[in-house]
């Protein structure tokens, strides 16, 4: 039983796509938040501080993925209005592919 779980998560980890969101790009609109049938995504602030604006002070929400819940339907990545989502392919399924 344990070994299943644990090749489960394995196999999923390194063969399976994923979004990806590269936070310097994400604006934090939100727009990928509907979009997601299976509710995966979370917008959570960012608070490195170079980010912050200058006035308020208030860091700017980020999305986040939830790989357990995602089906990686990969709609995010069509709606997103700044690109900053993308489908990362693990290492060993590009090794596969050639």
């Amino acid at each position: 039983m344990i070994i299943r779980k644990l090749l489960t998560a394995f196999s999923r980890w390194h063969f399976q796509t994923r979004p990806v969101v590269d936070i310097s790009a994400c604006i934090g609109c939100g727009g990928c938040k509907p979009a997601c049938t299976a509710k995966a995504l979370e917008l959570f602030p960012c608070i490195p501080e170079e980010e912050l604006p200058p006035k308020t002070g208030e860091p700017r929400p980020r999305a986040e993925v939830n790989y357990r819940m995602c089906s990686r339907c990969y709609r995010c990545k069509e709606i997103c209005p700044r690109k900053a989502i993308s489908v990362y392919r693990p290492l060993l399924m590009r090794l596969l592919r050639r």
